[in-house]
Parts: structure tokens; C-alpha cells; sequence
């Protein structure tokens, strides 16, 4: 009888992942996504790893990092690795930011103790994540203004109000944040 040859082992690992991109899709969820590995057997799955520990693996090309807090800087990077459990160098990371849950917003026009006559302007100044604010004169709803941070402003007709001193008041909204009142500003 002949000799057989042994089949060898698979010692060669997959290549590094590359292309990795984070991104953060709400204050507690980031999305990462890269490009596949290749390897001279076949990839089997990656390893995920968040600020240098591994969280998580998949088989897939894509992962979802959820139950983060908000506001934090998370660092990413992701192995290959195949069948033989040969591991490749981990890709180049990426970062990126859950948005702040927090909401703020102040009210910059009028001023507080200013005499008011006629139609006016009200104007808040509000946080990058405000998505809608609500205006209140003595905690009566008088109009709305949309927004993405920066400044919202709306109209008051002070005609229909009664003499004397007023309280004005804006509400600020954001997605999956807890709304936020501003400090009253009182006019007259």
C-alpha cells in the first residue's frame, strides 16, 4: 500500500476587517458596519470589540450595540476569524458619540421685566437635540416652533391678553428625551 499525504491544517488567518463605520442611532443604540474579511478557507464569523474588550460576535457583516448611555464616545474594532479558529488583527477603529438625552432651553426675547405692546416675537434658545418647542404665556399654549438647535420663535398678539404682568414660558422636545420647561420669563 501507498502512503496517504495528511491533510494539513489551516493555520492562515482571515484578513482584518476593514472599512468599519459607526453610527449612533439613538442615545443608547450605536450601529457598526464593515467590509468583509477574506481567508484562504472561509470566514466564519467576527469578533466585536468595544473600547479593546470584545462585547459580541456575529456571522454577519453588520452589529447593533445597545443598552449604552447617552452622551459617552465609544471606540470600536472587529476581527475575523474561520473554522480553525485563526483569528485575524483587528480593523482599524471607529468612534463615534450617543446623543445627549438632555434637553435645554431658554428663553431670550423678551426679557424679563421688558414692557410688551402689539405682536411680538418669542424666542427660545435651545440645544442641538430639541427637535420642537411649545410656547406658554401665563401657562396658556400660544404657538409652536420646530427646530434642530439654534433658535425657535413664534408669535404673540399681546392685544388678547389682559393688562398687567405676564408670565411666558417655552416647553422644549426631543426624541426619547424627557421635555424640559425653561425658567419663566415675566413681562408687563
Amino acid at each position: 500500500m501507498g502512503a496517504y499525504p495528511l491533510p494539513t491544517a489551516d493555520t492562515t488567518p482571515p484578513s482584518p476587517p476593514t472599512g468599519l463605520s459607526a453610527t449612533a442611532i439613538s442615545a443608547s443604540q450605536i450601529n457598526l458596519t464593515w467590509t468583509a474579511s477574506t481567508d484562504n478557507v472561509g470566514v466564519t464569523g467576527y469578533k466585536v470589540f468595544r473600547n479593546g474588550a470584545q462585547i459580541g460576535a456575529t456571522a454577519n457583516t453588520s452589529y447593533a450595540n445597545t443598552g449604552l448611555t447617552a452622551g459617552i464616545t465609544f471606540s470600536y474594532t472587529v476581527a475575523a476569524y474561520d473554522a480553525a479558529s485563526n483569528t485575524s488583527g483587528q480593523s482599524t477603529s471607529a468612534s463615534t458619540t450617543t446623543p445627549s438625552t438632555t434637553v435645554t432651553v431658554t428663553i431670550t426675547t423678551p426679557t424679563n421685566g421688558q414692557t410688551v405692546s402689539g405682536t411680538i416675537t418669542l424666542r427660545a434658545s435651545v440645544s442641538s437635540n430639541v427637535t420642537g418647542v411649545n410656547f406658554y404665556v401665563d401657562g396658556v399654549y400660544v404657538g409652536n416652533g420646530g427646530a434642530r438647535g439654534g433658535i425657535v420663535t413664534t408669535s404673540w398678539n399681546t392685544t388678547t391678553a389682559a393688562h398687567g404682568k405676564h408670565m411666558i414660558s417655552a416647553k422644549a422636545f426631543a426624541g426619547g428625551a424627557t421635555a424640559t420647561t425653561s425658567i419663566a420669563v415675566n413681562v408687563n
